[in-house]
């Protein structure tokens, strides 16, 4: 295993003639035919062009010994970082040396996307590890394959096979990539990583990651209790959904907030209160009661409310 995947490091390494497969069907892959006699044009070493039948996907091309797709055409920008990275001109960050199987990852991009170019850079620097492949689509060229993956935001990067679990939209962090990438727990990413997914609207995906490791991603108790009340809310937003799903785990997380309540300002208590309105209601309604007569007024109502709740249950 070790001399097959050293073999496949060298082979990606070298920056020797390409050979680059045309994909996809229709009259949208003729475009496809030129721009890759353009793009040849930009690299001395040249290279030689194949079609590779209807694979049903968005017409694009694929630079066969680089672990490279693109679906689409790139744009300007896009297509100064490819030439960048086929001769050798780049500077690579992050390459998940620990990695022990193959990945494919998949980013979605738009010509009009002030961080793509940035995203783009970044990942092509994982190349060089021999197992990773990367496939780059443009939702401008590419909406329908954009819509099957549910992707709202670019540059929205994804782990093909786990896309539940691994995905990140918004500004990418290579260390929570290089980390996935090496088999490292999802408990392990970072705060922002998490906010970018409460950004993206995707607090469901937090509750399934959290659900699936039987456990409250360590990082994720902060953006609960945070001072930005729509990142609260999308953090409250999971936390109820835990909380009726999985009332075990819920309890581990309301149990957090109380522990931490005497440090919450009114606002953050508030929202913290009306979350233990969904608990156990043996366990809160005691612990509700014993606030009543330490807290304000806007506390004392929600308060009421969440009792009132627990009432109803």
């Amino acid at each position: 295993m070790m001399e097959k995947d050293q073999g496949a490091k060298d082979g990606r390494s070298s920056r020797g003639s390409l050979c680059i497969r045309l994909l996809g069907k229709g009259g949208s892959e003729h475009s496809v035919k030129e721009y890759i006699d353009s793009f040849l044009g930009g690299i001395k070493s040249g290279g030689s062009v194949f079609s590779g039948g209807e694979d049903g996907g968005c017409p694009g091309f694929s630079l066969e010994n680089r672990g490279l797709i693109f679906r689409g055409i790139p744009g300007k920008r896009e297509e100064g970082i490819l030439l960048d990275y086929l001769t050798g001109s780049y500077q690579k960050i992050y390459s998940a040396p620990d990695m022990m199987e193959p990945a494919l990852l998949r980013l979605f991009v738009s010509g009009h996307c002030p961080h793509c170019p940035g995203a783009l850079r970044m990942l092509l620097g994982f190349l060089d590890n021999g197992l990773i492949s990367l496939e780059v689509v443009s939702v401008d060229h590419c909406p329908d394959m954009a819509s099957d993956y549910q992707v709202m935001a670019v540059p929205t990067l994804m782990l093909a096979g786990k896309e539940d679990i691994f995905r990140w939209t918004g500004h990418l962090n290579g260390k929570d990539i290089e980390d996935a990438l090496c088999g490292v727990n999802p408990q392990l990413l970072s705060e922002e990583s998490l906010l970018n997914i409460l950004e993206s609207g995707d607090a469901q995906r937090l509750v399934a990651m959290m659900q699936a490791e039987n456990l409250i991603l360590p990082n994720f108790y902060n953006l609960l209790i945070h001072e930005k009340w729509t990142v609260r809310l999308g953090a409250m937003v999971a936390s109820e959904s835990i909380i009726l799903a999985s009332p075990d785990l819920g309890e581990e997380l309301l149990e957090w907030v109380w522990e931490k309540r005497e440090s919450l300002d009114d606002a953050v208590m508030g929202d913290m209160v009306y979350l233990m309105g969904f608990g156990r209601p043996s366990l809160w309604k005691p612990r509700l009661a014993s606030l009543m007569s330490l807290s304000g007024v806007d506390i004392r109502e929600a308060i009421e409310d969440a009792m009132a709740a627990l009432e109803a249950s």
